[in-house]
């Protein structure tokens, strides 16, 4: 597979480790900057995707995905509050 984008390279990167490591869920708080991470997971068909659109909520949500599969869950989001 060809990537143009080095963010999306290298996103796709990521994603393909956490996946192999046993992640299959992740949370999208969606922003402008982390667009390349949350569409790779996405499109990669290898996670089941949730967007929740605050940040705060989707981080309690994904933490109570996580305890109550007893596995890791990917939160994507770019605020840092």
């Amino acid at each position: 597979m060809k990537i143009a984008n080095h963010n999306y390279f290298r996103a796709a990167v990521l994603l393909e480790t956490l996946a192999q490591q046993g992640v299959k869920r992740v949370v999208i708080s969606p922003g402008s900057r982390s667009t390349p991470l949350a569409r790779t997971a996405d499109l990669s068909g290898r996670f089941q995707c949730d967007v929740i659109l605050d940040e705060r909520s989707a981080g309690y949500f994904a933490l109570g995905c996580a305890k109550a599969e007893q596995r890791p869950v990917i939160l994507i989001c770019t605020s840092g509050t």
